[in-house]
């Protein structure tokens, strides 16, 4: 698992990261690094192994972090590497496997493990790509990696929880949500509705947002969302014949996947339907998906995705906190950590959640893009990908976001 991982997070190195027992068939190389408690010649690097990677049970106690700096790590262990005194395989694994979500039942109402219930939270770990440091530092010890500018991209994706607010509500629905804005005094709200039944100006309107007023990037990702309708799943009828125009139109120019509904993390039978109601709308399967309210819980509804045919998830990160959930920015290969065994779904992690900023952190427009700008600045210092998400719903004003968060959204493409 951790080898695919440095292959694909560190693709743009141009090496080959290749494993062996067979001492004798790498001993002649120059950057070769001996993973094994045997006593070696001199002159050969080598990393102790903790023991992790060798067991087939899962372990109850967690491990303790030790830091440098700021930089934490743990599985302490003899290296050839002064600065690197731990086994940064074990602790690649531990983070990459999710190890920690299956050594507790801490979880929040929604089944979801979140960043409170985490090791980084117990030692005020910063929220930084942990894992890409130390790869980096690990590289350097083999080349001069000064010299290679990091790969850096940005990847905007897109929840689509409700195509538009009002525009193809009901008459009555649309009667209720005026008197409860003047019930509340809320004039943008009441303005926002005669702009939409009027003057067809949503104020969760994708094209007008996204399209003509930012100009997102071609490699944008939106997700729609396709359940039956409940208390917490609130989409546009699945069968309205202005949504699925539009989605398909939207199709031609951005990557659309599936949204899973709150109820699919645990149920089969709801994520067939709605991916067979994909289907019907795109004529294709959905290869890539996002769990709605990021509700999902290892390693029931991973398991769900590959059985139903996701390639590529989206959902791996914090509700709660900004971050790293993986210790990286990259993507890496899920590990059925249960079954031991690995698998061909990509995880594809985000750091940051424009409702965990204001929502949750009860951030303001202002303090939210210092954030940001931090974890910018991070990955692009280790290279990695800017994966971040945001909904069509976080641009209307009568539900607090104010002009600051247009500010802030025209920022992080900068």
């Amino acid at each position: 698992m951790v080898c695919s991982f440095l292959n694909l997070r560190f693709s743009y190195l141009k090496i080959n990261l290749l494993q062996s027992s067979n001492f004798e068939q790498f001993s002649h190389l120059k950057n070769c690094i001996f993973y094994s408690k045997n006593v070696l010649p001199a002159g050969f690097s080598q990393i102790e192994p903790e023991g992790l990677l060798n067991e087939t049970h899962i372990r109850t106690n967690k491990p303790h972090f030790f830091f440098i700096e700021k930089y934490w790590y743990s599985f302490k262990s003899r290296t050839s590497f002064e600065d690197i005194p731990f086994d940064i395989f074990a602790f690649s694994f531990y983070y990459l496997s999710r190890y920690e979500e299956y050594q507790t039942l801490k979880r929040d109402d929604f089944q979801r493990f979140r960043w409170e219930y985490s090791l980084e939270k117990d030692y005020k770990c910063s929220p930084i790509p942990i894992l890409d440091y130390w790869w980096k530092l690990f590289f350097s010890h083999f080349f001069n990696y000064q010299s290679i500018k990091p790969k850096y991209s940005i990847l905007p994706t897109f929840d689509i929880d409700k195509t538009w607010a009002y525009t193809e509500n009901s008459v009555v629905a649309n009667i209720k949500w005026a008197s409860y804005f003047i019930w509340k005094r809320n004039l943008i709200g009441i303005k926002n509705i005669y702009k939409s039944i009027f003057y067809n100006n949503d104020p969760y309107d994708i094209n007008r947002i996204f399209i003509n007023q930012f100009k997102i990037p071609d490699n944008s990702i939106f997700f729609v969302l396709l359940a039956n309708r409940s208390n917490y799943d609130k989409n546009i009828h699945h069968s309205n014949p202005k949504q699925i125009a539009f989605f398909r139109k939207l199709s031609q120019s951005f990557l659309v996947g599936i949204h899973p509904s709150f109820f699919t993390a645990f149920d089969e039978a709801n994520l067939a339907k709605e991916l067979d109601r994909y289907q019907a709308i795109f004529n294709q399967k959905s290869a890539i998906s996002r769990q709605h309210y990021l509700r999902f819980d290892l390693p029931k509804t991973y398991r769900l995705l590959i059985k139903q045919g996701i390639k590529e998830d989206y959902s791996m990160g914090y509700p709660d906190n900004i971050g790293f959930r993986l210790g990286t920015s990259s993507p890496t290969y899920w590990f059925d950590l249960e079954n031991n065994i690995p698998t061909t779904l990509k995880i594809t992690p985000f750091s940051v959640m424009d409702v965990t900023l204001k929502n949750y952190l009860n951030l303001d427009a202002e303090t939210a893009s210092k954030e940001i700008e931090s974890l910018k600045y991070h990955i692009q210092s280790y290279g990695g990908t800017f994966c971040f998400l945001w909904h069509n719903s976080s641009f209307d004003e009568s539900a607090g976001w104010d002009k600051g968060w247009l500010r802030l959204f025209k920022k992080i493409f900068k």
